[in-house]
């Protein structure tokens, strides 16, 4: 088995864990959406390629663990996953993408200097996050990054950022 494709566990609420084929080299769109009795994953280092919404909706999702060898979060990877409360970021990963982590359970979180890209809203409407540490050289901060998240008070923004996009602290109140 090289992938996992579309769909594939997609409602599975019984889905406790998974064991990967040493083979498998992508996991596709939507191949965990809603699997709600998911608690912990970890990505094979044999992964190269991870497609969009793969764990959204799976509300019990804790913890995930993606290897170097990975260089992008995907765009709504975690969106919905309200039980992720952290996320260590690895330093392959340049890019995230549009509302990656949105609605989740983060409660603080640091982007590691090799992201060069933010997507939008990525990290919009996580009611429980307080903290964000951007150690990424970003030129811009991306509209409604922070969208909803009314909890963030505290936020290093890098000297590097010249242009912070509209309604990206929309929603901010601490």
């Amino acid at each position: 088995i090289k992938a996992i494709p579309p769909y594939c566990f997609s409602g599975c609420s019984s889905l406790k864990s998974v064991d990967y084929p040493s083979s498998l080299e992508e996991i596709q769109s939507n191949a965990f959406l809603n699997c709600t009795g998911l608690t912990s994953i970890e990505i094979p280092t044999t992964v190269k390629t991870l497609s969009t919404e793969i764990f959204q909706g799976c509300e019990s999702l804790q913890e995930c663990v993606l290897h170097e060898n990975i260089t992008q979060i995907p765009s709504y990877m975690f969106e919905g996953c309200k039980s992720l409360k952290r996320f260590p970021i690895p330093e392959s990963i340049v890019s995230i993408g549009n509302d990656a982590f949105y609605e989740s359970g983060l409660e603080s979180i640091t982007i590691p200097s090799s992201v060069e890209s933010l997507g939008k809203q990525a990290l919009g409407n996580c009611k429980s996050l307080r903290s964000v540490d951007i150690q990424a050289p970003l030129k811009a901060i991306s509209s409604y990054l922070f969208y909803g998240c009314s909890k963030l008070d505290t936020i290093n923004i890098p000297s590097t950022a010249k242009v912070i996009y509209e309604r990206a602290f929309y929603g901010c109140s601490s």
